[in-house]
């Protein structure tokens, strides 16, 4: 069935032997043979369809498959499908089959005038010889730059569109090309995550590890990664989630979760009815009561199965502690140091004992915690937490309400709630660092101290904005970097540390506070902390930073450095670095300048200026020696034409290029290459 038997070549019928018994169904036969049309179905000579074949042109009643090899959706209307192995859809009539596009491109978008590898051979002709449009170089049914993505370091005629390097379901030209039609490809170097085999052989499907874990190394059938009692193939088998906690799985179905066992015991051997910590609760019982236990697990609050209970009402040593209360807390139910373990101990010398501790549900072993109960513990009831009175006065009979001690204009009390509500540790004997009374935003501490010598009494009336060191930053600002405003910053380094001088940071306009030293805020190459040094200014370009006499960038230029000095001869012509550089216009580096074999102190010597002209013809005399003209001739051929107006100037028989001679001008260099003078 669907099925085309056609041979251009062969005029005959098919030599077809034994049909007894065979009976075809919507075929095209040569001959006519079996009841198939026996009409030239004028498939393209690739063998693919075209809209004027006659399998396109012959309909059947009802498609017997439901798609065809192309895996196009065969017609079951009465209208019919296409007879033969193929079904002849072209949407966007562009005369390529849908189906054709789908699979080399991933979308209908092609043109019949689209050529995309570039070959010559339009999308029709691709398409009628079956030959692939696109960059196919080694005609394996994949694209280039495809094969090279997944295998970079080798050539392309290592893979095939048959091969399958990750052993899957798909072949090479499957996963470039996944179903042919829907144009997502999958990568060739690992298992399709739709696939349901089991590559790895660890008893889970590929595509279950892929949507679990990414990937098929991690874990296999018999891991536990969420630590609930359910291997990963027990939660496949059963529908639950690998990564997730699942409360209800009791494997060994002994009423007790197995989560619930392995984290409180290690495993999962452990009876309903054991009790192995002795308390008034057996293991279920425990369980039962566990809250959040293990995920938020808290002893004050959860039932552990291996200690006693935290509010267990036993009591072995008669002393009113309840022994899981003592446990937790002290890990004994003995006496300890410091008043641990005994009823009228205060182990944290909070004013509240350990019974009463007990009995408000607070922590004996902290205190100052907002979120403990004991934290505003009053035993003598006069307003303020036990605790803070025992802090600061050693006594709970000493601090009245009232009374402002340290003379910061805020009373005991207020000191107190500063403490309880705001969580400032404000001193009630000594003055808060805090305070403005003026509101000038001069705390009072600081006036004081630097003030009261010279105003006594009335220190509070220094100005914020006042400067009476003269350094350039007033009150506000010496309190904010803590320096002392009555003494000028002149040599104190100051806080940044930086090594520069706290007045010389203020004249050039650099933060004192700030470390700069490193920075270069002029561009010349010299560090804040190096022009500081020289005694330069650091916003202000400095073309000799190391005061050679030489300028730096001509320095780099000819000697890749600054190391040079102006009375050295680095290329021992006789001539100094300065002379040359300054002077003469010659190349330091070069002994030989012009590169005539004289060398450049006999050049000068001559009268030969390498940053001046000598004959005045336009040419600097350097020029003249890269032409081989006379530095000291206008015209060197004394044709009439000076050297500069000159194309042929050696040439007395030539001045302009005669016509028809075709040739680039001369170049007049007018500097020495690589010689860059001094500004």
């Amino acid at each position: 069935m669907n099925s085309v038997f056609w041979d251009d070549s062969n005029a005959g019928p098919f030599a077809v032997s034994g049909t007894s018994g065979m009976v075809a169904t919507n075929c095209v036969i040569q001959g006519g043979l079996l009841g198939g049309v026996n009409t030239n179905p004028l498939l393209t000579a690739g063998g693919y369809l075209r809209s004027t074949s006659t399998a396109c042109l012959n309909k059947v009643s009802n498609a017997w498959m439901k798609s065809d090899i192309h895996g196009v959706a065969r017609s079951t209307l009465a209208a019919g499908a296409e007879i033969g192995a193929a079904e002849w859809v072209d949407t966007d009539a562009d005369t390529l089959a849908d189906w054709w596009e789908q699979f080399w491109f991933g979308n209908l978008a092609q043109t019949s005038t689209g050529d995309l590898d570039g070959d010559s051979s339009l999308n029709p002709a691709e398409y009628f010889l079956a030959t692939p449009p696109t960059k196919d170089q080694d005609g394996d049914f994949l694209d280039n730059d495809w094969e090279l993505r997944y295998w970079p370091d080798e050539t392309i005629a290592f893979q095939d569109g048959l091969g399958n390097p990750d052993n899957d379901a798909r072949n090479n030209a499957a996963e470039f090309n996944k179903g042919g039609l829907s144009g997502l490809q999958t990568d060739p170097t690992r298992v399709d995550t739709d696939y349901t085999g089991d590559s790895d052989a660890d008893w889970l499907p590929d595509n279950w590890e892929y949507s679990k874990f990414g990937s098929l190394t991690y874990y296999t059938g018999s891991d536990d990664p969420d630590r609930d009692g359910a291997t990963n193939l027990e939660e496949r088998h059963y529908n639950m989630e690998p990564w997730t906690l699942d409360a209800s799985w009791d494997g060994d179905k002994d009423d007790l979760p197995d989560w619930w066992e392995l984290r409180a015991f290690g495993n999962k051997s452990q009876g309903k009815t054991d009790n192995p910590d002795n308390d008034e609760l057996n293991n279920y019982q425990e369980y039962l009561l566990r809250g959040d236990f293990p995920n938020n697990y808290n002893p004050r609050k959860d039932r552990d199965p291996t200690i006693i209970d935290f509010t267990s009402t036993t009591d072995a040593d008669a002393d009113g502690l309840r022994d899981g209360w003592e446990i937790y807390y002290w890990k004994s139910i003995v006496p300890g140091s410091d008043g641990r373990g005994t009823p009228n101990g205060d182990p944290d010398r909070d004013g509240c004992p350990n019974l009463t501790e007990q009995t408000i549900d607070s922590n004996p072993e902290y205190r100052g915690y907002a979120t403990q109960p004991d934290y505003n513990w009053d035993g003598d009831g006069d307003l303020f937490a036990d605790w803070w009175e025992l802090k600061y006065f050693a006594t709970l009979n000493e601090c009245l309400p009232d009374v402002d001690l340290d003379g910061d204009m805020r009373t005991n009390m207020q000191e107190w709630i500063q403490w309880r509500d705001f969580n400032h540790l404000c001193d009630p004997k000594q003055m808060d660092d805090d305070c403005d009374k003026d509101g000038d935003k001069l705390f009072d501490v600081w006036e004081k101290q630097y003030f009261e010598a010279t105003l006594g009494a009335g220190y509070l009336a220094a100005s914020p904005t006042g400067d009476p060191d003269g350094d350039g930053w007033d009150n506000l600002r010496e309190q904010k970097e803590k320096y002392n405003p009555l003494v000028a910053d002149s040599t104190d380094d100051g806080k940044d540390r930086d090594g520069m001088p706290f007045n010389w940071e203020i004249a050039y306009g650099l933060d004192p506070a700030v470390n700069d030293a490193n920075d270069d805020p002029d561009g010349d190459g010299i560090t804040n902390l190096q022009e500081y040094i020289r005694n330069s200014n650091p916003k202000n370009k400095d073309l000799d930073w190391d005061q050679d006499g030489l300028n730096d960038q001509s320095e780099m230029l000819i000697f890749g450095n600054c190391d040079q000095s102006a009375s050295g001869d680095a290329d021992g012509d006789g001539l100094t670095n300065s002379q040359e550089m300054n002077e003469l216009g010659s190349n330091p580096a070069n002994s030989d300048t012009a590169g005539l074999g004289f060398g450049d102190a006999l050049m000068i010597r001559l009268g030969f200026k390498f940053n001046g002209d000598s004959d005045g013809d336009g040419l600097y005399d350097a020029a003249e020696a890269e032409l081989g003209t006379s530095p000291f001739l206008a015209d060197s051929d004394n044709d009439g034409v000076s050297d500069l107006n000159d194309v042929f100037p050696l040439d007395p028989a030539l001045s302009e290029r005669p016509v028809g001679i075709a040739g680039a001008p001369i170049v007049k260099l007018l500097l020495p290459v690589g010689i860059q003078l001094q500004p």
